[in-house]
């Protein structure tokens, strides 16, 4: 912010709930202020580094806070952490997390939103909703999905979606954004360039948690002579940070001679042998750019839903105006192996197992589903594995393929594999040359959250045992899924609506925990069950079905076997009969 924005930017900090808890409100710890020297000092050492985690997840009254912090600002984003469901007052509704997000949109306050915690604990589905329509953007930090998922590490992943925020939010470009692992005594090397469109250069390289001594960092010029960012050089600068470095290089030293042409930068990382008692440190490092050359990546779809085709497109502008470059354009697609809600499903936990995990943990009571998800994770060791495969979609600027005119600096092509359930991650990359002849790389990545949108609903009624008199009671089980096999998954009882033509639903639905629901319908005598029809909503889709054509029949004995048993019963009692009567 201060390096691309100087006297420009401001920020500001809240958290929820208030602490000590006093309710489902958030609380601003810092308020507006311009981004400076100080103020990013105090923010660092001091503010952020003094908030501690705690129960409940007011996500409504959290939006309202953070958006009351903006005054009359041009350009509003707000960044949302989260770990949970709301829960906090637990009687809102979908309605209400709607109404938060049509507000944000109508006052132009860009959301970015992140879920950062165990799989299964973060409302994917809500945050996706909340990022698209404020226009913002979204990311997953819950398992070790994407492109490198070897190298995946939850510290260098949630430092990554910051950084792609901040790229977003200032209009930056990234040149480069891969994540990679170093071992102790290795020295790692990796290439990019820098064109004569680019005005700022930030090196950003961040690891996991904090060293017993620093990687080495090294970055040389094209000219191959090294940029001694520690020592005083005009044009350049740093920070280091307990597990991060960014160097930050303006005008004054990229416009020396040699500094650029058609060969490549590089940066070098070495971890000293003593430096870390890990065998391997994940690391990510990116390349950020102030540029002339703009690459924007959008992802569209006729509705957000699993079985859709996409339409992937990289718009190329050039100081706001299209530019006459021919590039070589790809994206890579991280998809799921496997629906987070069918792994849920899939992973029994009986009631005795249930058990052995507190009902509140921190002050916060905590739901059946994410006591079974710290059940599967801390008790039976056996986390959401997830896993992704890569499929790569070249981009045309042909007016095929998806590409609606050939020639105007849009790429395009079209992704059919969104079948699974779950986080998609897109990664735009681009290269060419410049009118110059300069060689550039892009690179953009975004994340996108493909909800299952229920193709049937699997219902099975039984008649129960006779209680109340003159009143029948029939229980009702759903299991809502597509045509893709992607179950709905366990604790979404709130996206069924249940209504029936006669009798009344007694009690709330029960989750079960493994992708069904159950609900029990009382029915006056009186009334025959063909005479009564069950309507489920489902998320938008709505499914109906005749209570006496869903019941369950009666298990009958077969007729032959019957008799069979009949004879049997006889010849005993006949024998009996026999033997006392001698």
């Amino acid at each position: 912010l201060q390096f691309f924005n100087p006297c420009r930017a401001a920020f500001g900090l809240a958290r929820f709930p208030r602490q000590p808890y006093q309710g489902c409100v958030g609380e601003v710890i810092t308020p507006m202020t311009p981004v400076r020297t100080d103020t990013i000092a105090a923010a660092i050492e001091s503010t952020i580094p003094g908030l501690a985690a705690a129960g409940n997840t007011p996500l409504l009254g959290a939006l309202g806070t953070a958006a009351g912090m903006f005054g009359a600002e041009d350009r509003r984003a707000l960044v949302l952490l989260s770990d949970g469901f709301h829960n906090c007052p637990i009687n809102s509704s979908l309605d209400d997390i709607s109404h938060a997000i049509d507000t944000l949109a109508a006052n132009a306050i860009r959301t970015y939103a992140i879920g950062f915690g165990q799989a299964g604990e973060v409302p994917n589905d809500t945050l996706g909703q909340l990022a698209v329509q404020t226009q913002g953007g979204y990311y997953d930090v819950t398992s070790a999905a994407g492109f490198d998922p070897l190298a995946w590490d939850p510290a260098t992943a949630l430092q990554s979606a910051y950084k792609s925020i901040l790229v977003d939010a200032l209009q930056l470009e990234a040149a480069a954004d891969p994540a990679g692992l170093i071992r102790a005594g290795e020295r790692n090397r990796h290439e990019f360039f820098v064109s004569d469109l680019d005005r700022k250069v930030a090196v950003f390289v961040s690891w996991a948690g904090p060293l017993k001594q620093r990687p080495d960092l090294i970055i040389r010029s094209s000219d191959g002579r090294d940029v001694h960012f520690r020592q005083t050089l005009p044009g350049v600068g740093f920070r280091d940070g307990t597990t991060f470095t960014l160097v930050k290089i303006d005008p004054a030293f990229l416009n020396l001679p040699g500094r650029i042409s058609d060969r490549p930068w590089s940066l070098e990382l070495a971890l000293h042998p003593e430096g870390s008692t890990q065998k391997t440190v994940p690391y990510q490092w990116s390349v950020l750019t102030d540029s002339a050359l703009a690459l924007k990546g959008e992802v569209a779809m006729p509705a957000p839903r699993t079985g859709a085709t996409l339409t992937l497109t990289a718009r190329f502008t050039q100081n706001g105006r299209t530019p006459a470059l021919p590039a070589t354009v790809w994206a890579r697609v991280a998809r799921p192996q496997q629906a987070l809600g069918n792994w849920l499903g899939a992973a029994r936990v009986s009631m005795e197992e249930l058990v052995q995990v507190p009902e509140t943990r921190d002050g916060e009571a905590l739901t059946p589903l994410l006591r079974k998800i710290i059940y599967l994770t801390e008790f039976r060791k056996q986390p959401f594995a997830g896993g992704t495969v890569l499929d790569t979609v070249r981009l045309y600027d042909d007016g095929t393929h998806g590409d609606s005119a050939a020639g105007d600096g849009v790429y395009s092509g079209r992704y059919e594999g969104a079948t699974v359930a779950g986080t998609y991650a897109f990664e735009f990359n681009a290269s060419g040359r410049t009118a110059r002849g300069l060689p550039f790389d892009r690179n953009q990545r975004l994340e996108r959250h493909i909800p299952m949108k229920a193709d049937s609903a699997h219902a099975d009624v039984i008649r129960l045992p006779a209680g109340e008199k003159g009143f029948d009671t029939f229980e009702i089980t759903l299991r809502p899924a597509d045509d893709y096999g992607n179950l709905l998954g366990p604790g979404r009882q709130h996206l069924i609506l249940w209504e029936a033509t006669a009798g009344e639903f007694t009690q709330p639905a029960i989750d079960h925990l493994d992708g069904t629901y159950s609900r029990r319908l009382k029915l006056p005598s009186a009334i025959e069950a063909g005479s009564v029809d069950l309507t489920f909503l489902v998320g938008d889709s709505p499914f109906r079905l005749n209570l006496e054509k869903a019941l369950r029949p009666h298990a009958g004995v077969p007729v032959g076997w019957l008799i069979v048993w009949l004879v049997l019963l006889a010849v005993i009692l006949y024998r009996l009969l026999a033997a006392q009567n001698r």
